[in-house]
């Protein structure tokens, strides 16, 4: 019944520069000895978070450590952000999401491009599908639910939380590289695109709204209709999308035509 708890690290352990990623515990000047750019002891450190980081370790690889993180150590993470004595970005969370909804958006649209039957077809298939893509996950990544906080700090840091929460769309190049992998085979890639692209959205609805369970301490009943309810909206704005795409197609068609 009873387990050891670890003590939770102090806001010194996190400590690192902003410039260079250098271990400032222990430093008692307020110069980063490793490349020397200045900072304030006294000052909270920022969330130990890869992507609030990105500028001393590179973009890239502090986007594909967070989505790691995100999905993979979700405890770990959703503790980092609302209960450890650390600074958040919400501008850089931000940024976060929309990084996340624009690799989505041009994922999809290239998986549809692949479908077609000539380069010039796909080139327009990718022109007219991209921007009604991009609207869709634009729409939809933000979705989350008003959940009850006791100030503005914690509220902005249960909106951090909820922007990272769309990690793993930066999964869905999955798909079009399951495609390609599909025709080279001579296979027909539809099925596993499809099933690829069912599975991705599917963790996509659940890690946002688990992480905003967690947040708000919220039950498994109410997880669980969050999540139903979730998956029908989705499917609603997915409709409109399609209805979008489709009009530009007809459109598109009759122009030619005329």
């Amino acid at each position: 019944m009873l387990r050891q708890i670890d003590p939770p690290p102090t806001a010194e352990s996190s400590r690192h520069c902003g410039n260079c990623g250098y271990d400032l515990r222990g430093i008692t000047e307020p110069r980063c000895p490793e490349c020397g750019a200045a900072f304030d002891p006294a000052e909270t450190p920022l969330a130990d978070v890869p992507w609030f980081h990105r500028r001393s370790i590179g973009h890239v690889a502090a986007l594909w450590r967070t989505m790691w993180l995100v999905m993979l150590r979700p405890r770990w993470f959703a503790g980092e952000v609302l209960h450890r004595d650390v600074r958040v970005d919400i501008q850089a969370a931000r940024r976060f999401r929309w990084m996340c909804v624009f690799v989505a958006g041009i994922s999809a649209a290239l998986t549809i491009a692949l479908h077609t039957r000539s380069a010039e077809s796909g080139l327009g298939a990718f022109a007219l599908t991209l921007p009604p893509l991009v609207l869709y996950f634009a729409l939809t990544a933000p979705l989350v639910e008003a959940t009850d906080v006791q100030s503005v700090s914690r509220g902005l840091r249960f909106r951090t939380l909820c922007e990272f929460s769309n990690a793993p769309l930066l999964l869905m190049p999955l798909i079009p590289l399951a495609v390609v992998l599909c025709r080279a085979a001579g296979e027909m890639p539809t099925r596993p695109g499809a099933v690829l692209l069912a599975c991705i959205v599917g963790v996509w609805i659940i890690v946002k709204f688990v992480y905003q369970a967690w947040a708000g301490g919220r039950t498994l009943g109410w997880l669980l209709v969050q999540v139903t309810s979730a998956g029908l909206i989705f499917a609603f704005f997915g409709l409109i999308c399609f209805a979008l795409i489709v009009f530009a197609v007809v459109f598109t068609r009759r122009l030619i035509d005329w």
